[in-house]
Parts: C-alpha cells; structure tokens; sequence
C-alpha cells in the first residue's frame, strides 16, 4: 500500500514539475545551423567580383544602336561600377548591421575602395566634358556621403540614386546636343593626379607594414608614425588597395577606348598599357585566408608590402602620364589664324616676331654685308668687317653733333 501511494506520488509530482533539459538539444542544433549558414555567406560575399569587358557593358547600358561617342564607355563603365557595389552578392555590406555583414571587414573595405574611385571620376566629370556642363553637382553630392550611412539616408540608396544620375548622364551622349570628352584629351592630367592623390595614403600605410621600422631607413624610405596600422587592420588597407585597384583597371581600359587618338600623339600609349598591366598584377588570387605581414625573410610574406610595390609601381606610370599629357591639351588648344583672319588686339605679335630673322636681311642690310665666301684676309686676321665699319659710320656723325643738335633730340 504504501508503495502503491509513494509511486501515485512520484507520477503526479513528475506532471506538475515538467523537465525542460531537451530544451537545449534543439537550440543547439538551431546555432550549429545558422553558424553554418553565416560562414557560408561570409565567404560566398568575400568573394569580389570578376573584371568586366567595358565595351559590353557599354553595349548593353545603351539605348541606341548608334556608334559611341567618345565618353560614352567612361561614363557606362563609371555606372557599372556604382551597380556592382549593389548587385554583387551580399549587396552593399558597408552599412549592414546585421550578421553576418556586420562582422565582415575585408569586402566592405574592398567597396570603400571602388567607391572613392568612383567618387573621383564622378568629381572630373566636369572637366572632361568642358563643352556641356554635365549634372555632376546632384552627382557629386550623392557621392560624398558618408560611406557607412544606414538609418535616415542609407549608402545603398545614395548608391541608386547616383547610378540613375549617370545613367541620365549617358543618355545625353545619344541626344542631339551630343556631349562628348574633349578631343585633345583635357582633363585626363587632372584625373590622373586625383587618382594618384587617392592611393597615395594607402601606399604610404601599406609600406609601413613591416615588423622593423629600421628595414624602411635602409631603403631610404620615411614612414611618418601616423602610417603605422595595427597588425588587425592590415588587412583592411590590402582589401581597400585591391577595390581601388580593380575599379581603377576598368576606368583606365574604357578612358584608353575613348581617349586612344590623344593617348598616342602624347606618345603615352606604352605608359597607359604599363600602368594596366601593374594594376592586373594587383588582382592576383590572395591564397592565404588571413593577410600577413612577415618580417624581412621570415617564413611568411609580407602580403602588404608586395601591394605597397604595386602601388608605387602604379604611382610612377601615373606621374609620368600626368606631366605628358598635361602637356598635349595645351599643344592642341594653340591655333594658329588662317590666311582671312587677323590677330585680336589682345594678341599682338611679340617683339621676336615684329623683329626679321637672321636669314632675311632687310634690303638695307642687303647692300652692306659682304658674302662670307669672298671675306679678305684681313677680315680673317682680326681686321673689321665692312658691317662693322658701317657701323661706324653711322654712329660716327652722332659723335661730332653740335651740343645744340643734341638738345633739340
């Protein structure tokens, strides 16, 4: 009886207590399964995306069958650009908040990179398009936001609304106005220089990214303090130099496609294509899962400073097609006044130009100088020449004026 009652109790305390212990089994199970899953894409978006053909990209953005002016690939690639950083996998991760683009550094650096590239050549729109004022001020401050913007005006919709500007931009190409890129390729030396302006910091962090400082002073390089990165970021400027890089080739291949013709009378086409291939260079596949920086000839390479090579490989080619084709705008804009046109007052010939060369002597001239060939052998030994001795006499009745004819002059 007493057994009977005690299991009677046992039952009932066992349905009014219930045990939760199965609860965790399926929780973890739940993590395990969505660890997985955010790694996957972690990866899946780490991942950048492939180099496009700028000319197929200027096909299909297009909405004529017409020929493509000149500008026309620049400015579709520029918004190929703006539509990859929100069409490539993940979308636009520098302002996620959410897991797993929140934890992810390496592909939002590799977008601020493509981004401040783009924001460069939005910047110089204006003066590679001098003839038609281009709508690059909305551009242009749809482009300067804050990169990491996610609550009142997010990047991702300053990104759309940048890339619908310059999609209306390059609708004007096909229009009767026709605005096109100069022909003597003004404005690529100023575009060239803010590129360089751009990846100069970078270079300068990226070489400081050794374990010895005193390597750097051996190779006469200085390295401020404030281009010293931790060890954790390094990776954050590799990934940025890379973004930088990558939307950089597909910019120089589309200005090469419509600025060709300037390129080669500047005599700079072996610069540009030297310049390309050092930006290929940078988009090598990166084997290694984490970004190392190894000391001198240790064990592990040092994945910044080869990049930091690249870059001032790249900073070299662009300085060189920067002072030569800063050069050829201002050779081509000079012309010259046809046979029915005069020169405006403000364009006066200059005192070399009034004055006649040496070759042509005045017909006063012509009587009082002797052919070299028949010069006697006084003239040889040191004696006056009959130039000389005209002279002579000319100034000679300047010497026995009166005092009074000087007054009077």
């Amino acid at each position: 009886m007493t057994s009977r009652r005690l299991r009677a109790a046992q039952r009932r305390e066992a349905l009014e207590t219930p045990q939760y212990g199965w609860i965790w089994k399926p929780l973890l199970v739940v993590l395990i399964v969505a660890l997985v899953v955010m790694v996957g894409l972690g990866v899946w978006w780490s991942k950048a995306p492939k180099a496009f053909d700028v000319e197929a990209v200027t096909e299909q953005q297009r909405q004529s069958s017409s020929p493509a002016g000149r500008g026309v690939v620049t400015v579709a690639t520029l918004k190929q650009l703006l539509d990859t950083l929100q069409d490539k996998p993940g979308g636009y991760l520098r302002d996620d908040v959410l897991p797993p683009g929140v934890v992810m550094d390496n592909m939002p650096s590799w977008e601020w990179g493509v981004l401040q590239q783009a924001q460069v050549m939005s910047h110089q729109l204006a003066s590679l398009d001098p003839r038609t004022a281009p709508p690059v001020e909305a551009l242009d401050a749809a482009m300067r936001g804050n990169a990491d913007n996610w609550i009142l005006s997010s990047t991702g919709k300053k990104l759309a609304e940048a890339s619908g500007q310059v999609g209306d931009y390059l609708e004007q190409f096909d229009q009767a106005s026709g605005t096109a890129f100069a022909a003597n390729g003004q404005g690529l030396a100023a575009w060239l220089g803010a590129v360089r302006t751009k990846l100069a910091p970078l270079t300068e962090r990226l070489s400081a990214s050794v374990g010895d400082a005193d390597m750097l002073k051996e190779l006469g390089i200085a390295v401020p303090e404030s281009a010293d990165v931790p060890w954790y970021r390094v990776d954050n400027d590799l990934h940025q130099a890379r973004g930088q890089s990558w939307a950089l080739s597909r910019l120089m291949a589309a200005m090469l496609r419509d600025q060709r013709d300037a390129i080669e009378s500047a005599g700079m086409l072996d610069q540009w294509q030297r310049a390309q291939a050092e930006l290929e260079r940078t988009q090598r596949h990166l084997w290694s899962p984490v970004v190392l920086r190894g000391s001198g000839f240790g064990i592990f390479a040092n994945y910044p400073l080869t990049m930091a090579h690249h870059l001032t490989r790249i900073d070299a080619s662009l300085a060189e097609l920067e002072a030569g084709l800063a050069i050829e705008p201002s050779r081509s804009s000079r012309s010259e006044p046809s046979a029915g046109e005069q020169p405006s007052a403000g364009e006066q010939p200059s005192a070399e130009e009034q004055q006649p060369s040496a070759s042509e002597p005045s017909s006063e001239q012509e009587g009082q100088e002797a052919p070299a060939e028949e010069a006697s052998p006084e003239a040889e030994q040191g004696a006056p020449s009959d130039e000389t001795s005209s002279e002579a006499e000319q100034s000679a009745p300047a010497e026995e004026a009166s005092p009074e004819d000087q007054a009077a002059a």
